[in-house]
């Protein structure tokens, strides 16, 4: 920290390729060799599914020592848990729906073990600016909008991003990519600045089930965007590519756009 508790300013050797009118809200570098990634499960595919949070994803989190751990996914939904001393502790929550917090441990039917991540531009630094998130390992900026889940341990942040999976008419398929997580032992407001705008980004969002299964359709604002970006995220073992499931999302699609467009004037 710097003088009066102050964080220092970000070094120039740390500073991601700025857009233009792109503007730092808050940055934490990563300590050590603490970035990793954990794979989720495959969309559709036949899994045991996890808990679930309102969005239908599993989240878990690393429990401290009484420490608090804390989680916004893409629907907007905040959860928060104390957990005890080495205790897996369940989030809830705005849906009301038990989930653990997912920070470093495991996250929704891993299949593959932790692996280090090779840092790039911004090197060991997160970095939180007005139109996304840079990550490091990253030569492009994540979109606020891109991600589905971020949750804050106390001393993680764990972050996992949609992947594009099937581009529909009006809206796109989604599923989770590798959650990365970041120990992070001087955040600052970094993990404020993500719930908060990861949470703006969110301007619709509703579960719906669907032959066969179960997806949550979500609007998403895109920073210095007009409109909306629509998505949907099919939870494990729906069939996503049967006729049927297509044809009842793309009712409730066109559903969910009648009902949030500006009346006329």
């Amino acid at each position: 920290m710097g003088l009066f508790g102050r964080k220092p300013k970000l070094p120039s050797t740390a500073r991601p390729a700025l857009a233009a009118g792109e503007r730092v809200l808050a940055w934490a570098a990563v300590t050590g060799n603490s970035v990793s990634t954990t794979a989720p499960a495959t969309p559709g595919a036949d899994a045991t599914a996890p808990a679930t949070t309102g969005s239908g994803v599993g989240v878990s989190a690393a429990p401290g020592d009484g420490a608090a751990a804390s989680a916004v996914t893409g629907d907007g939904a905040a959860a928060s848990a104390v957990t005890g001393a080495g205790a897996a502790a369940p989030a809830v929550t705005g849906a009301g729906a038990a989930a653990p917090a997912n920070t470093g441990a495991a996250a929704s039917a891993a299949e593959g073990a932790a692996a280090p991540v090779t840092t790039g531009s911004g090197a060991g630094v997160l970095v939180a600016t007005n139109l996304g998130l840079w990550l490091p390992g990253r030569e492009d900026r994540l979109g606020w909008h891109d991600i589905l889940k971020a949750v804050w341990s106390g001393r993680e942040l764990t972050v996992t991003v949609a992947e594009t999976v099937a581009e529909r008419d009006g809206y796109q398929v989604v599923a989770d990519r590798p959650a990365g997580t970041y120990l992070l032992l001087d955040p600052g407001d970094l993990p404020h600045q993500v719930r908060a705008r990861v949470t703006r980004s969110v301007a619709y969002t509703q579960q719906h089930p669907v032959p066969g299964g179960s997806g949550r359709i979500a609007a998403r604002r895109v920073a210095g965007v007009d409109g909306l970006t629509w998505t949907v995220r099919y939870d494990p073992g729906t069939p996503i590519d049967a006729d049927e499931v297509r044809d009842e999302t793309d009712q409730l699609v066109a559903a969910a756009r009648a009902a949030t467009a500006p009346a006329d004037l």
